[in-house]
Formats: structure tokens, C-alpha cells, sequence
């Protein structure tokens, strides 16, 4: 809703005057009771009566109309530039905005001050509360840094550092190994001692869509929340937001999903916004506190829906900062008015440090832990992956040269390959999965004690066909 500007006094219109003025269409639904194009205002000293005249278009023509409203009829004006704006219940519903345009900002200013200063009480308190909210500075941290604009830049640095140098890719996950080394949330990983994960994941994004929409989302009420808490409050709430998606994601996901991505700390600043909402209700107007209820809900309703429909969304993330935003909200919420407001922030904080810790404790002890370390695994996956790439060309090579020998025609040149190729890969896939240290008794090292016997009984089938095959044995002992 349009936000009227505070006027000086308003003073008796001098005799009629007439004054061009301009209508525009609207996108949306019809303004101004259908008037458009070019006009003028008529000021009448009795009254006084304010007549606007313009053009109405239908289908097949074009007809002039004026629209004659009473002093009383109209409240709110407002001044934008060279736009004058009211309410009027004559302008297309109880709230509805009539707006016009003037030739200059100079000519709006004077138009408006021969117009009514009638305020509704609750659009006065709602500029009232606006402009205290707006001026209201933290008693924390330089003023003129903005903490939603420091994360927002972390966020795109990251992103580019990851894509541009560490092949992560621009439009989609190149690879998710940049991921899964540097800071992506995983029950396996983040459990297995590496906790940072938590913080780190909140900076990194697959891809320029998901970071571009998870931007956007914050930038709307990421600055809201910074005011309404001041800046270390704000950032607190933020950072235990993410860090509560994180452990829910662990909770829901075990080592199933890699995890990535702001979107748990931002359902946060929405849930910290709602906490506000619901603590200081009364310090609200209600032409401020019901369009924030509502889009503050509407935002996390849909965003859940959104994602339980689309596979790939984290929405548990979304769940646990969602719900630890509120409880901080609840928590931190500051008043407007500034000696209260800089009394209350430190306690209020500490309330919420408290809380945080609390949620950390909590998160530590009771996420899900795994039968295995995550370097282990990393190491063991670095290790085999060469081999299990070429392992089936090896067996498919290697069964047609028994089935060559079967038949009488095996080749020199197969003799020499399963000397040459086939025993060396057997050989060198047993000594690098043999050269890893392991902890004994975890999966990754019971896994190797597998692949062990399954390579060594290749291995030793290889070197018993070349012992064989050289010896000219008889293909039924082999």
C-alpha cells in the first residue's frame, strides 16, 4: 500500500482554479473509477469541492467524466514526485487509492497542500511507526554497514570462487566434489567431527538460479529484520537459523543428502520477523502489523508447499530454521522506541545466545552418528574409483582371451596383454586399497576386506592362466 508523505497544513483554496493533470492506466485492477489521459483538477472555494475531470474509454469510445468529491471525502494525501495520491471511498473501495500526476514535483507539493489534511488514524500510526523503524539505528556496529548486504556479498563470493575456480559450474553443480570438500552439510561429514559444515553450507549454492532466487527471497525482508533487531541480534538470529536448518537436515536426511545453500537461515529471518510479529503485536499498527502477518505466512506457506512438491528442496532445512527463527523472534524481539529499545538489546541478546547454545548442545548430541569416518570414506573413494572404471573392460578383455585359448587361438599378443595389463591393474587396485589406513571394524574398512578377497582371487586366476597359457596346458585345466 502506497505510503502518503507528511504534509504541511493545509490552507483555504484561493478562488477556482483550474489545474492540468494527467491519469495513468494500472496493470493491475482499474484506479482513479476509470479516468485516463490527460485532465485537470477544478478547486472551487465552496465547499470546498475538488472535480476531476478526464477520459473514460470503453470499447468502440472515448467520453469525457468528472468525479466531484467533498473535503470530507478525501484523507491520506500523499506526494511521490510529481504524484498526488488519496483514499477515498468514492475511488473504488474503502481503502482505494485515487491517483493523479502533476506537469512537476513543485506544482504535486502546492496541489496537495490545497487539498484536505484529514489522516486516518491508523495510516498516520502506521507513518508514524515507519519512520520510527526506519530511523531507529543499533547501538552495535558501525550505522551505515548493513549486515543483509555483507551476507548477500559473502554469498555471491562464494559462489563465484566455487564455479570459477573450483569447477562447481554457473548454471548447475559441475561437480559435487567442490561441494563435498569445502563446506556442503551431510549427517556422515558434519558429524564425524567436522561441525563447521553447518555454518559453511549457508554460503554455498548449486547453481546461479538457486543462489539468484535464495538472494531475492532474503533481500525482501532480510533489512526489515535488521532494523527491527539491530545488527548483532539480527546477525545472531541469522547464522543460529542456518544452523538449526542444518541439524534438522541431518535429523530427516542422515548421510543420504548433500546439503547446500541460505535458504534455512532465510526461512529463518521470515520466522524471526513472525516472533516480532507475535511478541509486540501491540506496539504494531494494525495498517503495519496485518499486510507483515500475512505476507510473512504466506511467504513460508508456499515456499513448504513449493517444496514438498519438487524433489531436490531441502525442506526440512526450511522446517528447522523456520521454527528456530521464531523462538529467537519471540526471544529478541526490541522495541521501536530508542531508550527502551538500547536498554533491553543486550539482555535480550544474551537471552538469545543462551538459546542457541542450548540448540547446538542439543543438535551435537543428538544427531544420528554413522558406522564410519568421512575422510575414510573419501580416501577409500579416491582410491577405487580409477579401478572400478576400468574394471569391466578388464573382465570382458580378459574372458575373451580364456575363450581364445579354448579354442586354440590365443594369440601372443593376448599372452602379452595379460602380462602386461591385466596382472599390473589387479596388482596395483590391491596395493592401493591395501596402502589406506583404516580404522578396523568401521564399514569402509570391512568394505576393503571385501574388495581384497574379490581382487586378490582375480589377480591370482590371472597369473594362473599366464602359468598355464605359457606351458601350452591343455584349456580343460584352466
Amino acid at each position: 500500500m502506497p505510503t502518503p508523505v507528511s504534509l504541511p497544513p493545509s490552507g483555504e483554496p484561493p478562488p477556482e482554479i483550474a489545474i492540468p493533470i494527467r491519469f495513468e492506466g494500472s496493470a493491475g485492477e482499474p484506479r482513479n473509477l476509470g479516468l485516463t489521459g490527460e485532465g485537470r483538477l477544478v478547486i472551487r472555494p465552496e465547499g470546498p469541492i475538488y472535480v476531476f475531470e478526464g477520459s473514460v474509454r470503453s470499447a468502440f469510445s472515448t467520453r469525457r467524466r468528472a468525479l466531484q468529491y467533498r473535503a470530507s471525502d478525501i484523507w491520506n494525501v500523499g506526494v511521490a514526485g510529481a504524484r498526488v495520491q488519496f483514499q477515498s471511498s468514492r475511488a473504488g473501495g474503502s481503502s482505494a487509492w485515487f491517483i493523479f500526476y502533476c506537469a512537476s514535483p513543485e506544482q504535486a507539493l502546492a496541489v496537495a497542500r490545497m487539498m484536505p489534511s484529514n489522516r486516518e488514524p491508523d495510516l498516520a500510526a502506521a507513518a508514524d511507526f515507519r519512520r520510527k523503524l526506519w530511523g531507529a539505528q543499533s547501538t552495535t556496529g558501525p550505522a551505515r554497514v548493513s549486515v543483509t548486504n555483507v551476507i548477500i556479498a559473502l554469498n555471491i563470493l562464494v559462489f563465484v570462487v566455487l564455479a570459477g575456480f573450483f569447477g562447481a559450474g554457473w548454471l548447475e553443480p559441475g561437480s559435487m566434489r567442490p561441494y563435498i570438500l569445502y563446506g556442503a552439510n551431510n549427517g556422515g561429514a558434519t558429524t564425524d567431527g567436522e561441525w563447521w559444515r553447518l555454518l559453511t553450507s549457508m554460503f554455498m549454492h548449486f547453481g546461479v538460479f538457486h543462489i539468484a532466487f535464495n538472494m531475492w527471497a532474503y533481500f525482501q525482508a532480510g533489512h526489515l529484520a535488521e532494523r527491527l533487531f539491530g545488527k548483532v541480534n539480527y546477525l545472531l538470529g541469522y547464522l543460529a537459523a542456518g544452523v538449526a536448518g542444518g541439524f534438522a537436515s541431518i535429523f530427516w536426511n542422515g548421510d543420504k543428502v548433500w546439503s547446500a545453500g541460505a535458504s534455512g537461515a532465510i526461512f529463518g529471518v521470515y520466522g524471526l520477523i513472525l516472533g516480532y510479529l507475535v511478541r509486540e503485536k501491540r506496539r504494531f499498527p494494525q495498517g503495519v502489523f496485518r499486510p507483515m502477518i500475512r505476507s510473512t505466512i504466506g511467504f513460508a506457506i508456499y515456499n513448504l508447499i513449493f517444496g514438498s512438491v519438487y524433489q531436490g528442496i531441502d525442506n526440512s532445512a526450511h522446517v528447522g530454521g523456520f521454527v528456530m527463527g521464531i523462538v529467537l523472534g519471540l526471544a529478541m524481539a526490541l522495541p521501536i522506541d530508542g531508550p527502551e529499545r538500547t536498554r533491553q538489546l543486550t539482555p535480550r541478546f544474551l537471552v538469545g545466545a543462551l538459546l542457541t547454545v542450548a540448540m547446538v548442545i542439543a543438535g551435537i548430541t543428538f544427531t544420528p552418528r554413522f558406522n564410519y569416518h568421512f575422510r575414510e570414506e573419501l580416501a577409500w573413494s579416491d582410491a577405487i574409483t580409477p579401478y572400478l572404471s576400468q574394471e569391466k573392460d578388464i573382465e570382458t578383455r580378459f574372458s575373451q582371451v580364456v575363450a581364445d585359448y579354448r579354442q586354440g587361438s590365443l594369440t601372443e599378443t593376448e599372452l602379452g596383454w595379460v602380462s602386461s595389463t591385466c596382472i599390473p591393474f589387479y596388482s596395483q587396485w590391491l596395493d592401493a586399497a591395501r596402502a589406506l589406513k583404516l580404522t578396523p571394524g568401521l564399514e569402509t574398512a570391512k568394505r576393503r576386506e571385501k574388495v581384497d578377497r574379490m581382487v586378490a582371487q582375480q589377480l591370482a586366476g590371472c597369473r594362473r592362466f599366464l602359468r598355464l597359457a605359457s606351458d601350452r596346458r591343455e584349456p580343460g585345466e584352466i
